[in-house]
């Protein structure tokens, strides 16, 4: 009777394997070299400033990093897909020009366009909103469809 080999039932599937490590540093270092880098750089900082890991400093370390947090995620789950996508970067640029061409002041002395009016907020948030998710589904679909990287 033929065994049936999966991902599941693979004896050499390497997400199940525990990796062994003794005697063998250069690998460990190779695996784990980022990890130990983050903890070293945070015990160094913590000692040059005692008080790095407070609660106000946490909190504003979150903060600072909240913008960025739907971007990466958004992000994230096309680099374990398919691989890196380099152009969300660009399109939140782009719409971040935009919103600043919309958003000027008449009393600026030099405006972008300057015959342009000035927009209410809701209305530039939804049009730039509605820019990017145009711009990305235009991306998406060329890259899914044709295969364009």
């Amino acid at each position: 009777m033929a065994e049936n080999h999966n991902e599941f039932n693979d004896p050499n599937n390497t997400a199940k394997k525990k990796i062994n490590y003794k005697g063998n540093w250069t690998e460990f270092l190779i695996n784990n070299l980022l990890y130990i880098f983050i903890i070293v750089a945070i015990v160094i900082i913590q000692i040059m400033r005692p008080r790095f890991l407070s609660v106000p400093s946490i909190i504003n370390i979150i903060s600072l990093s909240a913008a960025n947090l739907p971007i990466a995620l958004g992000i994230a789950g096309c680099i374990i897909l398919t691989g890196t996508d380099l152009s969300a970067g660009r399109i939140v640029g782009l719409v971040a020009c935009v919103s600043a061409s919309l958003l000027q002041s008449n009393g600026y002395a030099n405006k972008m366009f300057p015959d342009l009016a000035t927009m209410p907020v809701y209305v530039v948030i939804l049009l730039v909103l509605a820019i990017g998710g145009l711009i990305g589904f235009i991306n998406g679909f060329c890259t899914s469809k044709f295969h364009l990287h």
